[in-house]
Parts: C-alpha cells; sequence; structure tokens
C-alpha cells in the first residue's frame, strides 16, 4: 500500500488494512528458509503523519503466522505482535557525500524514502522480519530429529543405537581398544 506524502492531512491519518500472503511473496526469498504463510490476513493498524521534513509512521501489528520449527520441521503458528515506529526522511538527509559513514544507534531507528510517496508494505515486512527471534521453534522443549533416521523425536522415540549421549563418546570407547 502506497500513500503520496501530498494526501497526508496535516493532524496525520490512521490508517487500517489487512496484509495477507499475497503482500508478503515480494518480500521473500525464492527459497525462504521460513517458509512463511499467512493464513489468516495480519491486521494492521497505523498513524502517519508528517512531523517538520520527515513522517512518522506508528503502529501495531498482529496475526499469526504458519512456519515450520528449526528443530523438528513441524509447521506451527507463531504468533506475531508487533509495535510499528519509524521515521522516514526525504532524499536530501542521505547528503552528496559517496564515502561510507558509521551508523550510530538512533541512526537505525531512520529511514529514507524518495520524498513523495511511502510504501506501508516494506515497512509492514520489515517488522515481520525484525520481529523473528533466531530461532524458531514449536516449544521450548522441542526435542528435534534423530541425527541417524530423521524422525520427530516430539510424536515417537527412534531406535536407532546410540554411540553415547556426548559427541566424544567415540573417543573415550576408541580409547579402550
Amino acid at each position: 500500500m502506497k500513500i503520496r506524502v501530498e494526501d497526508i492531512p496535516k493532524e496525520g491519518m490512521h490508517l487500517n488494512f489487512r496484509w495477507e500472503q499475497e503482500s508478503i511473496e515480494p518480500f521473500l526469498t525464492p527459497n525462504d528458509p521460513y517458509q512463511m504463510q499467512i493464513q489468516e490476513p495480519l491486521e494492521v493498524a497505523v498513524f502517519i503523519k508528517k512531523v517538520g521534513d520527515y513522517i512518522h509512521v506508528t503502529g501495531e501489528l498482529h496475526g499469526e503466522l504458519v512456519v515450520p520449527c528449526h528443530r523438528c520441521l513441524e509447521a506451527f503458528i507463531f504468533p506475531m505482535n508487533a509495535f510499528i515506529e519509524t521515521f522516514l526522511y526525504p532524499p536530501r538527509y542521505l547528503g552528496s557525500s559517496k564515502e561510507e559513514v558509521e551508523l550510530d544507534e538512533e541512526d537505525m531507528e531512520q529511514e529514507f524514502f524518495d520524498g513523495e510517496e511511502i510504501d506501508l508494505d516494506v515497512i509492514v515486512a520489515e517488522e515481520i522480519f525484525l520481529n523473528f527471534p533466531p530461532v524458531l521453534l514449536c516449544s521450548p522443549d522441542c526435542k528435534g530429529l534423530c541425527p541417524k533416521c530423521g524422525s520427530n523425536l516430539n510424536t515417537s522415540p527412534c531406535n536407532c543405537k546410540r554411540e553415547g549421549d556426548s559427541p566424544f563418546a567415540v573417543l573415550a570407547r576408541w580409547k579402550t581398544k
């Protein structure tokens, strides 16, 4: 969803919209490691206000995503509840320098746009990806997959012969020979 800056009233504007699977597809890589699916549309509510030379976007994002567990690979529902706050600056703030510039922590909250329109889909996609934990687990006590046969240890134990609990158990057996 794109909003022209000239269409934003002085008092700001509230927008409520739904974000579906088709909305996120352009932001996914061809071999998306998360295999993310939006079953029910995500609810997005934002408030956009012009403040001086920049645009301040605040809001919330709520819904559920279906993603695979990183340990057992089973799909599970991941609740997505994110707060949105972004400061968008027009291109003149980028400066004309072509040299690399080190950003400080405050700069990380700022984004730039073309000065004419705001793409809310980019902001929503960024918030979704930023709110994923480094490891997605179906439950904190997920047992994962058997490293030998690949069976899901959450649903049934496997009958694979274990070398030992430690990865160094093989070395202990070698030492006794």
